[in-house]
């Protein structure tokens, strides 16, 4: 009869700790898919701060005349290049 008792007890205590591993389980894999996706928000807003960013540095005139003007240096230098 002690015996039995004893076994219950182990039995028991076993189950209480197995329910109380899964349960901390549970709390640290909801913790990583919250911190997922607090990363994958920041990053979201990262990127389209840098879109924004860009689309308006873009969207400048002397950007687009420094630009056009590097592209046709670039395409002057090849055409030398390639005539030598």
């Amino acid at each position: 009869m002690a015996e039995t008792a004893a076994l219950e007890h182990t039995n028991f205590h076993l189950t209480q700790e197995a329910a109380l591993k899964s349960e901390l389980k549970a709390v640290l894999d909801s913790w990583v898919r919250y911190e997922q996706q607090q990363r994958e928000s920041e990053q979201a807003a990262l990127v389209k701060a840098v879109q924004t960013a860009v689309d308006a540095e873009v969207a400048k005139p002397a950007f687009k005349k420094q630009l056009l003007e590097e592209a046709l240096a670039r395409v002057e230098a090849l055409a030398k290049s390639k005539s030598i």
